[in-house]
């Protein structure tokens, strides 16, 4: 029983999600099972940014990513120094894990694989890395070309020049 409580207490937590802290307002988006294929659908998401007049932000995410758990955990400290950036843009939360199946986006009923949405956003990194990031506008356009699978995201003023 003691080794038992001794598993939870050291192993759990280590098997947490990555996710983005709710104080961000994140839109969370997960696929549903299936052995094929991975099917996010932006489209709330991308009609509420073009409703409201906002970017949106999107953070692809691998729930078994190291990198990921970093960025969530920065989020959290620093709340209190990024929710006003994070509030002038619709904070989408594309949750995953790292291997699986093709990655499909739906865009108001348009089936897009991942490295088609790349190339029509203008994303120019060569492949997915974990976590991924996009900021568009509300015709889908990449506004900025943002950092992908390193550690640059992990500063406070990094991310308000992103965000702007």
């Amino acid at each position: 029983m003691k080794l038992l409580i001794l598993f939870l207490c050291f192993f759990i937590p280590k098997l947490s999600h990555a996710v983005i802290p709710s104080d961000y307002s994140p839109i969370v988006i997960k696929a549903p099972f299936s052995f094929s294929e991975r099917v996010f659908d932006l489209t709330p998401a991308v009609l509420q940014a073009r409703a409201e007049g906002k970017n949106l932000f999107i953070r692809l995410g691998g729930m078994d990513c190291s990198p990921c758990h970093a960025y969530d955990h920065f989020l959290y400290q620093n709340v209190n120094n990024l929710k006003n950036d994070f509030a002038q843009v619709v904070v989408v939360d594309i949750q995953t894990w790292i291997r699986g199946p093709q990655i499909i986006l739906i865009i108001e009923n348009e089936r897009v694989p991942i490295n088609e949405f790349k190339r029509r956003v203008g994303d120019k990194n060569v492949s997915i890395a974990y976590p991924s990031f996009w900021i568009l506008n509300g015709d889908l356009r990449q506004v900025r070309q943002l950092p992908q699978g390193n550690t640059e995201f992990l500063n406070v003023e990094k991310h308000r020049q992103f965000l702007k």
